[in-house]
């Protein structure tokens, strides 16, 4: 295993996705004109990903125009909305304006509670699709004590939404709603429509025939101690919402948070048991070579490779990813660094339950403040932490503390066998799992002992067999027979923490369009490619010929979605025909006229 794959846990954990988002860059107001072809730079290279749209005499002509109070845009049905999510507190907020043949970019600098602010919203001639970002830099980490939020108001006749489990839902004022990851008003014949956003989180709220859409650039409860711990540390941080707005109503389309088509997921943890079960000293590993026998029975099913259920089994006989955590203090034993080494390439991984090592991805208790710091020192990737008696956080949210891109929540299961193999691995479960489209993180104790006489053998998740080697105990093994079966039937993803969070990495700068003929199109920024991208359509749809196949594509279609997954080559675009059989999501190009 490659340092970058290697994990540093201790127990006690919790998790919240983060995000990166595209932006031009800031640039000081009494910088703008002065800076101008260094913001058209930006946003040309912006423009290079997407689909080139063609405006011509017979195309809807919409003015753009530039007053005290923003950017707006010209007659049109949704001329009252509010479409820019600057958080409360927003002051000396001064617009200016930049623009060529083919990009005009609106920029906005301003303070929040004496923090710069910088916005910048970008339209592409002939493209109905535009890209707004609104930035808080360096902000005070310390004094953040409440949320900080912006709101989209758009007065609609009706709306529909992808809510959190990538269903379409068409809105009234009766509908519950909830976090969104597409919205679609409609006054009359004309559609407005909010893609891609990028938030803590974004919750549709309505109010007396106004659609209201929350942008969290900050959301208090998901921090709690770990902010306490880092404020004096990290010192600053800087807080991001963007968002995609369309001009017409432009396709049901979210991208997935998971790879490859799967829709739903387990990450399991298993952790050597500790006193938050009471079992240490009766349940967790005594020595290097007791762990190791113990972890190679869950990852192979058996603990000794000579024996014929040595890879037949356990998580990889299962085709299933994982965590195991190895304690700090035997991570450098020679047998240890051996099965590091063994699982290179696998989805399975050790993580090192303690502090002492570099990691992409950190696990720690924050309730020890100087191991996370510690860990901080190592400018982790990703990180996840323990919050004590606080709520688990389990939305989506932004990873502005000083460049991590994952922060994620796993429960702690209480060292009880039912409560993994009943409550995680049920039929019961795992169904509702994937019903719901979630991702279940968990950490479980590998709870084992050899003495029958002790309270854990009644948990133990572990079978000794003589001459001191160990076989997975029969219900963990109907368990993982279980969730096999539905892996491939249900689309069901069993992975670790590191393979996840590095999905969630890639997929975090791509950027999704509409091409002039209602196909997808897609652009990985940078040098690295990405396998599995996934795409949710909330609509039925089929695929349709748009020139050569995307290397890897699968699609799989359930309860009225459709998706779609396929490699992602770097710094190029991919096309992917989807015929949704709705002439109502085709979108027109658009000339932009800037009005002096």
């Amino acid at each position: 295993m490659t340092k970058k794959h290697r994990i540093i846990l201790a127990v006690g954990i919790v998790a919240l996705l983060g995000a990166v988002w595209l932006t031009f860059g800031s640039l000081p107001a009494d910088q703008v004109h002065q800076n101008r072809g260094h913001t058209l730079e930006d946003a040309h290279e912006y423009v290079a990903g997407r689909a080139q749209w063609v405006a011509d005499e017979q195309s809807r002509v919409l003015g753009l125009s530039l007053g005290a109070e923003g950017p707006s845009l010209g007659a049109w049905a949704f001329a009252a909305a509010s479409l820019i999510p600057l958080p409360e507190g927003t002051s000396e907020m001064v617009w200016s304006v930049t623009r060529d043949e083919q990009v005009v970019v609106f920029s906005g600098n301003g303070r929040w509670r004496g923090f710069e602010l910088v916005a910048r919203w970008a339209f592409v001639q002939g493209d109905p699709q535009t890209r707004l970002t609104i930035q808080i830099k360096n902000v005070a980490l310390g004094g953040l004590d409440e949320d900080v939020v912006g709101h989209v108001e758009v007065p609609a006749e009706s709306f529909s939404f992808v809510d959190e489990s990538f269903r379409l839902v068409q809105g009234d004022p009766g509908t519950p709603l909830g976090r969104a990851r597409w919205v679609r008003w409609r006054r009359g014949e004309e559609y407005l429509t909010l893609s891609s956003p990028s938030a803590d989180d974004v919750t549709l709220v309505t109010e007396e025939g106004v659609v209201r859409l929350e942008f969290a650039f900050w959301r208090q409860s998901k921090r709690g101690a770990l902010q306490r711990c880092l404020a004096d540390h990290l010192g600053v941080v800087d807080l991001e919402v963007s968002m995609h707005l369309t001009v017409g109503p432009m396709l049901p389309v979210a991208a997935s948070n998971l790879p490859s088509g799967y829709v739903a997921a387990l990450v399991p943890v298993f952790t050597n048991p500790g006193q938050q079960v009471g079992l240490r000293g009766q349940a967790a590993a005594q020595n290097a070579q007791d762990w190791l026998s113990r972890a190679k029975t869950l990852i192979h099913g058996h603990s000794s490779s000579e024996d014929p259920r040595f890879g037949n089994g356990g998580l990889l006989g299962a085709n299933f990813g994982g965590t195991v955590t190895v304690p700090a203090l035997w991570w450098h034993e020679p047998e240890v660094q051996a099965l590091v080494s063994a699982l290179d390439g696998s989805n399975v991984e050790l993580a090192i339950e303690g502090p002492g090592e570099s990691a992409a991805l950190w696990m720690g208790d924050v309730s020890r403040c100087e191991e996370v710091l510690l860990a901080f020192s190592e400018s982790p990737g990703v990180l996840l932490y323990g919050r004590g008696d606080e709520a688990p956080a389990t939305a989506p949210a932004s990873g502005s503390l000083r460049g991590l891109s994952t922060i994620a929540s796993p429960r702690q299961l209480d060292g009880r066998r039912e409560a993994l193999v009943e409550t995680v691995f049920s039929q019961a479960a795992l169904h509702e799992l994937v019903e719901r489209r979630a991702i279940d993180w968990f950490a479980a104790p590998l709870v084992a002992t050899r003495n029958p006489l002790l309270a854990a053998s009644q948990d133990s998740l572990l079978e000794p067999e003589r001459g001191g080697s160990w076989t997975l105990h029969a219900d963990l093994s109907r368990a993982f027979a279980r969730a096999e079966l539905l892996r491939e039937t249900e689309r069901l993803l069993i992975t670790s923490a590191s393979s996840l969070s590095r999905y969630w990495q890639g997929a975090q700068g791509v950027a999704i369009w509409q091409s002039p003929e209602g196909f997808l199109v897609t652009h990985l920024p940078g040098e690295s490619s990405l396998k599995g991208f996934s795409l949710v359509v909330a609509a039925p749809s089929t695929l349709v010929a748009a020139g050569p196949t995307p290397a890897g594509l699968g699609v799989a279609h359930s309860s009225g979605t459709s998706t779609y997954w396929w490699d992602l080559p770097p710094g190029e675009r991919s096309i992917l025909g989807v015929d949704v059989a709705d002439e109502a999501a085709r979108l027109r190009p658009i000339r932009w006229k800037f009005e002096e």
